[in-house]
């Protein structure tokens, strides 16, 4: 019935949102529990300073439904994880009949963040950057289309395959971007950054998650994730 499929679907986005929570939990134990280990570690005498050589950035997807767009950046190296647009019953939208004109209009409406150097918006970075993409979900590559085509992009083979296919029938972001695609459990080196695309369960060939290791920092990328199918 109507009813009965209405309380179906209060209850996937209450799913959808309790799994976004555990996601961004996770991530900040996981940066909390490094940041306390290195802290212990190194022992500063009294008066002394603590610093972290990389720095953290969450630019979107905290308040919302996917969206995230997480920076690390370490020795003039930035490592994004997903480029995704998220979506929220009070977020602005655009269609088929209403078009941005470019990414400058889903910056002024905030839907899209100010990345120095990342968009097609006349900005510079000094910093080398790259995108690490989880999965091809809208709410993890939705920004594609107004990427640099000098900015390289990591994706999984089978991801780059998804890719392909959609670009093929007209449904992908149809942008000659810079792919670099992996193995899962194929170590990627990017500065002071070594990455590696961990398969996980969803709804979507590819998905992953991504292990980063620096010189003395360890962090989780989880991406979207459940808890059965063939990499729970």
């Amino acid at each position: 019935s109507i009813e009965s499929y209405g309380r179906l679907r209060a209850i996937d986005r209450s799913s959808t949102v309790f799994t976004i929570i555990a996601e961004i939990l996770l991530f900040l134990y996981l940066v909390s529990s490094e940041m306390a280990r290195r802290t212990a570690r190194h022992r500063p005498s009294k008066g002394a300073k603590v610093t972290m050589a990389a720095s953290f950035t969450f630019h979107k997807g905290i308040r919302t439904i996917g969206g995230t767009i997480i920076e690390v950046k370490e020795d003039g190296h930035r490592l994004i994880f997903d480029m995704g647009r998220g979506f929220g019953p009070g977020a602005p939208g655009f269609d088929h009949e209403l078009r941005a004109r470019s990414i400058r209009d889903l910056q002024r409406l905030d839907i899209a963040p100010k990345l120095a150097g990342v968009f097609e918006d006349g900005t510079q970075t000094p910093d080398k950057t790259l995108i690490a993409v989880s999965h091809m979900h809208l709410d993890h590559m939705g920004f594609f289309p107004y990427v640099r085509e000098d900015v390289p992009v990591l994706v999984t083979k089978e991801s780059l395959r998804l890719l392909e296919g959609l670009d093929a029938v007209h449904d992908g972001p149809r942008r000659a971007l810079q792919y670099t695609s992996v193995e899962f459990h194929e170590p990627f080196s990017f500065g002071p950054f070594r990455i590696e695309a961990v398969p996980v369960d969803h709804d979507c060939p590819g998905a992953c998650a991504f292990f980063i290791r620096t010189g003395d920092l360890r962090l989780v990328y989880s991406g979207d994730l459940r808890l059965h199918g063939s990499h729970p």
